[in-house]
């Protein structure tokens, strides 16, 4: 493998117009030197029946003043789409892409080192038969060097990240499973997906390494009990991190395949790319700074 440059993002969703989302922006902007931040949705959280011109003038202000120090600080962002931002999605598309003018779409991939990104929209047909679908099964099988056509094929990776919205699983505190995506996971199992990134709810979980359970699709099978640290694990970590600004949701219960779970603060999940990228850390990081969980997974192979 050649030569990788180690370097961190951070994830994070469900922001608002609140002075926590000032301090989450803030913190992300002037900690951990960020190359780009993974904005898992729920922008500024304009539901209400406005003109299209308040509209905008709400995205502007969230903008201007709420995420600011991001914007100062010129991170780019990649993003995907929240069930809040339908009204604005077209709005959104153009801001972000002054900050980052990669992003142009929202069903996506990038890739960063050897670290390959998918991002989906869970506010979009998701059907196994829709265009997302195969657009994601089409993309992952890219990255593998056994794939067929040498000129379509996404080549040095390492490493799997998807992120979208809504979570496929959760306990109780805020919004239910969306049960409807559960069948990406069948997706992430084939394609050997390490990590999956969603927001929605407003606290922080993190599971234990787990694959699809097509017997029951709400209780996935349970890879590694090891609590942070992961070596050659199968499965892929889901973590929620919607805890940005908006007010949080106490979580009720705690699911057999979660592991850890933060509900009383604002934060954000900070991730990096280390030993010539062969390992992956991340840490969750509340509004003072105060970590609150880690974990890692190490691979021996590339």
């Amino acid at each position: 493998m050649s030569e990788q440059i180690d370097f961190n993002f951070c994830a994070v969703g469900d922001w608002e117009h609140t002075e926590a989302t000032r301090e989450v922006s803030r913190n992300i902007s002037t900690h951990h030197d960020p190359k780009f931040i993974l904005n898992l949705g729920d922008f500024a959280y304009d539901s209400r029946e406005r003109t299209p011109e308040m509209q905008k003038e709400v995205v502007d202000k969230w903008f201007g003043q709420y995420i600011k120090p991001m914007v100062d600080a010129n991170i780019p962002q990649y993003c995907v789409l929240g069930n809040h931002d339908i009204r604005q999605m077209d709005y959104y598309l153009y801001k972000f892409k002054e900050l980052n003018p990669e992003f142009n779409k929202w069903i996506y991939h990038f890739t960063k080192q050897n670290i390959f990104f998918l991002m989906l929209n869970t506010e979009a047909v998701h059907t196994p038969t829709s265009d997302q679908y195969n657009y994601a099964q089409d993309i992952l099988a890219r990255t593998f060097p056994d794939y067929p056509d040498e000129d379509k094929k996404i080549k040095g990776v390492t490493w799997r990240i998807v992120c979208f919205h809504r979570p496929i699983y959760c306990s109780r505190g805020g919004h239910g499973p969306f049960e409807s995506f559960q069948h990406f996971h069948q997706l992430f199992d084939k394609y050997k997906v390490d990590i999956v990134l969603s927001g929605h709810n407003h606290n922080y979980e993190r599971s234990y390494p787990l694959s699809y359970n097509t017997e029951d699709p709400d209780k996935p099978r349970i890879n590694d009990t090891r609590r942070n640290d992961y070596l050659d694990t199968l499965g892929s970590i889901f973590v929620n991190v919607g805890t940005g600004g908006h007010s949080l949701n106490d979580l009720i219960t705690c699911e057999p395949h979660f592991y850890e779970q933060f509900d009383e603060d604002h934060g954000h999940l900070m991730i990096g790319l280390r030993e010539q990228g062969t390992k992956i850390e991340c840490k969750f990081y509340d509004r003072n700074i105060q970590g609150h969980d880690y974990f890692s997974i190490k691979k021996t192979f590339t």
